[in-house]
């Protein structure tokens, strides 16, 4: 008779193989074969996937042959469209701070993205929680100003979200992106965006921070009157929120708030002894 620690110990053998198997293929292979083992598009509108590849293969030329690009390398990159039109066989590749600020940027993209995707593949009715984590995750982009990486996956997350979903969460990625664009000079496009929308019917909530996204400081000093001490958004809201950033600047927004809260709305905080005082938090 097999023992149930016999199956488990074949199960976990085949486990590893299967697992030691994926591990010695190339990252675009490795994509290629969870594609078809998972039966999910992994790559499917993902416009980053040719940068993704250059930066594996420049990676395994830096620790096979201290950079120097080989056939391999050209071949592997043309296949996926990627362009290596200005590089030749025995050039020497560099990492320098804008290639290394771009790696991160597409490593961070591909991991949002996947972590979502299996998600939302094998964890059944998450789809909620799901879309409300990515919608969290690119806020936190936001503070941190991340713009770039933070547009990225919200018009991958509002494109997911008008195929069925929350339609609060929908709402609160386009502020998001739209915020994204604007705080990258995009304002056209930001105001494009909230455009498609409509925000006749949605809480003050909403309302005060699309007007702050499109710029308009009266509307936001008048539902911040409306909305008073007590409300939402709160004190700390304003002074921290990313649809805020440049409204906190405006004299006529600082103003209007002293009024509603009786404080300043950009606090300095107090240096230690013999320090001098620093920037204001805007």
């Amino acid at each position: 008779m097999i023992a149930f620690k016999d199956i488990d110990a074949a199960r976990n053998a085949l486990i590893d193989r299967e697992i030691e198997s994926l591990l010695r293929e190339s990252h675009h292979q490795q994509f290629a074969s969870l594609e078809e083992k998972l039966a999910v598009k992994l790559r499917e509108g993902l416009t980053i996937w040719p940068k993704f590849v250059e930066l594996c293969e420049r990676r395994n030329l830096l620790t096979h042959t201290g950079g120097i690009v080989s056939h391999q390398y050209l071949a592997n990159c043309s296949n996926h469209k990627c362009d290596v039109s200005q590089i030749s066989v025995g050039d020497r590749l560099q990492i320098d701070a804008k290639y290394f600020a771009d790696a991160v940027h597409v490593m961070s993209e591909i991991g949002l993205k996947l972590g979502y995707v299996f998600w939302r593949k094998f964890g059944k009715g998450q789809r909620d929680r799901a879309d409300s984590i990515l919608n969290d995750e690119c806020y936190n982009l936001i503070v941190n100003r991340d713009y770039r990486t933070a547009e990225a996956i919200l018009s991958f997350g509002c494109d997911v979200l008008r195929r069925g979903g929350s339609d609060k969460t929908r709402r609160m990625m386009t502020i998001n992106l739209a915020n994204a664009l604007r705080l990258q000079k995009k304002e056209s496009n930001a105001k494009k965006l909230l455009d498609g929308e409509d925000w006749g019917a949605v809480n003050d909530e909403f309302a005060i921070s699309v007007a702050a996204v499109r710029g308009e400081v009266s509307h936001v000093i008048s539902l911040m009157k409306r909305i008073g001490g007590s409300g939402r958004p709160n004190i700390e809201d304003y002074r921290t929120w990313p649809v805020f950033r440049g409204m906190r600047t405006n004299s006529e927004f600082q103003s209007a708030f002293f009024e509603v809260f009786g404080e300043a709305v950009i606090v300095t905080p107090s240096p230690p002894p013999g320090v001098p005082p620093g920037e204001p938090i805007h």
